[in-house]
């Protein structure tokens, strides 16, 4: 029963420490590769004050979803 206890508490904290995102490491990314697009245009967007990085990328094609 302890070995299932213990088994269950370790899994619990594998796929917490999986789904936890790490923003700085996510910021710092973003920064480092926002001059590098060529073609397209990034674009920063808030959510609960958390700010990350969209890529906006203009339409080709003229028309009904152009």
């Amino acid at each position: 029963m302890k070995l299932l206890l213990i088994l269950s508490i370790v899994i619990v904290q594998v796929a917490f420490a999986q789904t936890t995102p790490d923003y700085a490491k996510e910021t710092c990314w973003a920064v480092q590769v926002e001059d590098v697009f060529m073609d397209d245009y990034s674009v920063w967007l808030s959510d609960n004050n958390h700010e990350f990085i969209s890529i906006f990328t203009p339409s080709a094609c003229v028309g009904k979803w152009g």
